[in-house]
């Protein structure tokens, strides 16, 4: 039986291995997810050294960025120039933030208006075509949970594997990864990369509809890495 701990801290090295990767590369996988809110938290490391981004690859992963009393309790344990750089990568994200108010506050009032919300209509119906498409091209079963929630998933020899494809938000895909072992415990829930490392969420723009069908498939070949990736850890525990 595979124990907790031992999950949780392999997962923990992958996102930190992850993280370097990025910094090594000036964030070229990471950069793929071009929702607002992505690019937000993207935009906010640009401005740290080199140094401080492998400070921030070893923290972040843990969760020391996150909201509420967990994300305080595990910043109270960082060594003082840990939490410095983790405090200064805060007060980016809200000076960038900030910077882009009145944008997001334009894309917001876009996304409500009625021509929006029906092209938005259009593109889920193309987008959700295309997660067929990918299921069957992975062989992995399909699953309609919501009219704009799809699940695709595949049993392995350890477990199973799968992942939602999330088209709630107006005219963009969110993406979470689930994982359970051969008994149906869950093992890992709701993991997308950004998320995973620390820095924030994970959100792709489907575009209009002449580009979604291609931004679609952009979007599962990252998925598809990923869960590959995940599909290894689990093989070798």
């Amino acid at each position: 039986m595979l124990h907790p701990y031992s999950i949780k801290r392999t997962f923990l090295e992958w996102a930190k291995l992850s993280f370097e990767t990025e910094v090594s590369t000036n964030f070229k996988r990471a950069k793929t997810f071009d929702g607002p809110l992505s690019k937000v938290v993207l935009s906010a490391l640009c401005g740290f050294s080199c140094e401080k981004l492998h400070l921030l690859a070893r923290v972040l992963p843990t969760g020391v960025a996150s909201t509420g009393s967990t994300g305080e309790d595990l910043r109270d344990r960082l060594l003082s120039e840990q939490k410095q750089v983790v405090e200064a990568f805060q007060q980016a994200v809200e000076r960038v933030r900030e910077a882009g108010r009145q944008e997001f506050s334009e894309y917001v009032a876009r996304m409500r208006r009625k021509e929006t919300l029906d092209e938005a209509k259009r593109v889920r119906k193309i987008a959700i075509e295309r997660v067929k498409q990918l299921a069957a091209k992975w062989r992995y079963t399909i699953e309609r949970i919501e009219p704009a929630v799809w699940s695709v998933s595949s049993s392995r020899s350890w477990g199973r594997l799968s992942v939602q494809f999330d088209f709630v938000s107006t005219m963009e895909l969110h993406y979470a990864i689930f994982v359970y072992d051969c008994l149906g415990t869950p093992l890992r829930q709701h993991d997308h990369y950004l998320g995973v490392l620390g820095i924030g969420p994970s959100v792709w723009s489907t575009g209009t509809t002449d580009e979604c069908g291609d931004k679609i498939f952009t979007a599962g070949e990252f998925i598809q890495w990923h869960l590959i990736d995940y599909d290894k850890i689990m093989a070798a525990l």
